[in-house]
């Protein structure tokens, strides 16, 4: 009689030590996206990006016709002095 005594306390010990602390599995808000865009010193077509997004962890650059990058932190340059937009 002990042994199966032993065994239900176990298994609803065991069981009731497996719930879950919070049944909330949402990833939170999305971050906010910022950044800075830097003119670099004595080169006019050279621009140094940084990101300062919050919780970022992944990162793209698209600079027109200048390609992309995935670092946090660049630096690109364009060919000519031109307004292209990046994001």
């Amino acid at each position: 009689m002990k042994k199966y005594l032993r065994i239900l306390i176990f298994t609803a010990a065991a069981f009731t030590a497996c719930t879950p602390e919070s049944a909330d599995y949402s990833l939170g808000p999305k971050p906010t996206v910022s950044f800075n865009a830097t003119p670099v010193p004595n080169s006019p077509n050279r621009i140094a990006v940084a990101s300062t997004t919050q919780g970022g962890f992944i990162w793209k650059w698209q600079y027109g016709t200048a390609g992309t990058s995935a670092l946090e932190k660049d630096t690109f340059s364009f060919s000519k002095k031109e307004n292209i937009p990046f994001s």
